[in-house]
């Protein structure tokens, strides 16, 4: 049996070197300007704050149609602030919770594309979700 052991400067080293390893994973945010990011993927807004939009519910009325109502988009978002995790839903058209304030940051959906035609159905990958993170 092979038996390591660590000290407490390479155990630190060695949490230092995970977390960039993760940070590197996540596609860096620049604050005040809009972008358009997808379901299942990882964001990095600041060293302290990353988010995942989980998934999505599209609700709005197909753009060939004529509809007493116009729908709304549901999405579901994973919020990670230093230690701490927020799930929120966020609507687009209703503007519930749009924008979302938390940690010292604003969240605010402009858009969901594509916009579907009747009959068409988009995979939750194929989505885009328009986009601007501000700090308060």
């Amino acid at each position: 049996m092979v038996k390591i052991t660590f000290t407490r400067a390479s155990f630190s080293k060695l949490l230092l070197f995970a977390a960039l390893i993760m940070l590197a994973a996540c596609e860096k945010i620049e604050l005040g300007h809009s972008f358009d990011a997808g379901t299942g993927r990882k964001y990095r807004v600041s060293n302290s704050l990353s988010f995942t939009i989980d998934s999505l519910k599209d609700y709005r009325c197909p753009s060939d149609v004529m509809c007493f109502w116009s729908g709304d988009v549901e999405l579901y978002f994973s919020i990670h602030k230093d230690f701490s995790k927020v799930d929120t839903t966020i609507y687009l058209l209703t503007r519930q919770n749009n924008p979302f304030r938390t940690g010292g940051y604003t969240f605010e959906i402009k858009d969901v594309l594509p916009h579907l035609k009747s009959g068409e159905s988009v995979k939750q990958e194929d989505y885009r979700i328009n986009m601007v993170i501000t700090e308060k």
